[in-house]
């Protein structure tokens, strides 16, 4: 993993058919790259190149049960809305409407690269996220550096 690079965080506009236009890194680094979509876990999108997609999925699939209520709702909530959708030929992505209404999307969004997957937000709830975890980012950080302290001893 981390092959794509997609680290980027870059305001869009989503246009009246529900396409958003990628940015350039983004639509270099995703060249003739088969891409998934997604339903994430807080709310917004998830937007994988589908060989990390189905990395993904497959460690999410491990263990799940459909007698588990958690199995089940991972099911639904992350590995059924997944679909495959194309770039085009202007660089855009589509939007199904179904994944727009679960992640509240309306006009400005946020693209939050994040090495191997990209976070699709509606620009309003992702600065109602930022400035309610803003407290909680130093305490982050620091549990942060202890993994990686312990990683490197």
């Amino acid at each position: 993993m981390g092959e794509y690079g997609l680290n980027i965080h870059s305001l869009n506009t989503i246009d009246d058919k529900g396409r958003i236009l990628l940015p350039i890194k983004l639509r270099e680094a995703l060249a003739d790259c088969p891409l998934t979509l997604t339903r994430g876990v807080e709310e917004c999108l998830w937007l994988f190149p589908t060989s990390e997609w189905e990395k993904f999925a497959q460690q999410a699939s491990v263990g799940l049960s459909i007698f588990d209520p958690d199995s089940r709702m991972i099911q639904r909530r992350i590995l059924a809305p997944a679909q495959e959708i194309p770039v085009d030929a202007a660089g855009r992505i589509k939007l199904s409407p179904s994944l727009m209404q679960m992640a509240h999307l309306q006009k400005d969004c946020y693209l939050i690269g994040l090495g191997t997957y990209i976070e699709i937000w509606d620009a309003a709830l992702y600065e109602e996220y930022d400035r309610a975890t803003n407290d909680r980012l130093e305490d982050a950080f620091k549990r942060a550096g202890k993994i990686l302290n312990d990683k490197c001893n």
